[in-house]
């Protein structure tokens, strides 16, 4: 190519510049390659025997050469007519100015809109720039600019050649609408049902109920289970500053933490304190219920510097107004729970079931202590056989209230913790007979366990001469409501 006059045009200069200098804008908003425009303009080329200044590329210094901020086609058209080098307009631009000119530079050059919606997606989401702002900058109106964006949102997710999707500009800016981890499946089916726009409004508008989930702080089982995959996925990753309860009582005194992110229980035991509590505050009563927010307390809550010298601190008892393994729990509620045990090693996690079977049916990390109650003798068989499979750092045993005397396996458990009654609706205060007691903390440290005695228990021998203290040998007809364990 000859060469041409050096001419200026506002901040731009017009000069030959060789091929092999010039390299392709990364953010070109054309994807598409316009082979029919090359082949013409390179037939063009190679009958002419020279690039016309007219149709002169504009591109800017950059690394060793130019870098193209307007005819790319042009570019590679050249190429394949042989030419070596051709007319640039050259421009000091930096990579802001040199992004913003990539699409006011094609205005005229018939870029699609989902083409033009790629540019203002990097431009609004990767550059943080207002879509007012943006839409001003380009001069179009800001609510195409938005139709244009949220078709581009759909069309960079979804594993698809570009091409494809260029006939479904409108519908991909409508699929925009529905949960964004679901557009994939969106255009998929749009692709091989080949709705009208029409059409694709309908069925988006038959799973609305995707689009958010519902904004409540309680569910029960029925309505858990009702919702989709989806929804209850966007449920449990809202955010929450939600914090363990500390214990201001001694009721749990060997975890000064409670945990309850899932309430309820349907055991009916008489002496239940947690349901007596729940009847009186609780919107749901003691119907089994799952507290997604309540999920996050763990990492919510700090460790107290405390909990170095007194392992109560570290201790978070979990579902102290539930039964976790109840056979009417959903699989999926344990699993939330245990998630959250899994990702906080920093506390102790004590569980307690009336179904230790159940228990044993899942996998748990080396911060969950696994325990069981047995208030009567004719739960221990169940217990025995159960928490002699469960796999944990401790096993525990709560013996609280202790209604009966118990004789047992104790080598099955690290640790047992002995209680007696408060007074509930249903039940009055017991408390164990002392020789109860002692045995069953003779034969348990036996046997290798730790003991933990509550407070609730009569432990203090007050006798005076001719006044000797006596103790009932059988718990209040009330607390004998199990006799037999299938």
């Amino acid at each position: 190519m000859s060469a041409i006059p050096m001419k200026k045009q506002n901040d731009a200069q017009l000069k030959n510049v060789p091929l092999k200098l010039l390299q392709a804008h990364p953010q070109n908003p054309r994807k598409i390659e316009r082979r029919d425009v090359i082949e013409a303009i390179a037939a063009q080329l190679r009958e002419a025997g020279e690039f016309d200044p007219a149709h002169a590329l504009i591109v800017r210094p950059f690394e060793k050469g130019y870098q193209i901020i307007s005819g790319h086609n042009r570019a590679i058209a050249a190429g394949e007519a042989g030419l070596k080098d051709v007319p640039a307009w050259v421009r000091d631009l930096d990579d802001a100015g040199a992004f913003m000119q990539l699409i006011l530079s094609n205005a005229q050059s018939e870029l699609h809109p989902l083409e033009r919606g790629e540019h203002a997606r990097i431009a609004i989401d990767e550059t943080g720039m207002a879509l007012r702002a943006y839409a001003d900058e380009i001069h179009i109106n800001e609510v195409t600019v938005r139709k244009w964006k949220y078709a581009a949102d759909v069309a960079a997710v979804v594993p698809r050649d570009y091409s494809t999707l260029l006939p479904y500009m409108k519908h991909l800016s409508e699929i925009h609408a529905a949960l964004p981890e679901t557009w994939p499946k969106w255009v998929e089916q749009l692709l091989e049902e080949q709705w009208t726009v029409d059409e694709l409004r309908d069925e988006l508008k038959r799973h609305k109920a995707e689009k958010t989930a519902p904004e409540k702080d309680r569910y029960l089982i029925e309505e858990w289970e009702s919702l989709s995959a989806k929804s209850r996925q966007q449920i449990v990753e809202r955010t929450s500053t939600k914090e363990f309860n500390a214990q201001d009582s001694t009721s749990i005194e060997w975890a000064q933490w409670s945990w309850n992110p899932v309430t309820g229980c349907l055991h009916n035991c008489p002496y239940c304190y947690a349901r007596d509590i729940a009847e009186r505050f609780y919107p749901q009563k003691f119907t089994p219920t799952l507290l997604p927010a309540t999920l996050k307390a763990p990492a919510n809550t700090n460790v107290p510097a405390r909990a170095e010298h007194d392992l109560g601190y570290r201790n978070v008892f979990v579902c102290s107004m539930a039964d976790l393994f109840g056979k009417w729990v959903p699989a999926q509620w344990i699993e939330l729970v245990l998630d959250q045990v899994r990702a906080n090693p920093q506390w102790n996690f004590l569980f307690l079931t009336k179904f230790p079977i159940r228990m044993a049916e899942f996998e748990y990390p080396p911060n969950a202590w696994l325990g069981t109650s047995v208030d009567l003798q004719a739960r221990v068989k169940n217990a025995e056989r159960a928490m002699a499979n469960v796999k944990a750092s401790v096993r525990w045993l709560s013996l609280e209230p202790l209604i009966e005397p118990i004789e047992m396996n104790w080598s099955i458990f690290n640790w047992i913790v002995i209680g007696g009654a408060s007074p509930s609706s249903q039940t009055p205060e017991w408390r164990p007979p002392r020789r109860w007691i002692w045995d069953i903390t003779f034969n348990a440290q036996a046997a290798g366990c730790a003991v933990y005695h509550k407070d609730n228990l009569a432990m203090r021998l007050r006798n005076y001469p001719g006044a000797v203290e006596t103790e009932r040998d059988r718990a209040p007809g009330p607390f004998h409501y199990l006799k037999v364990i299938a």
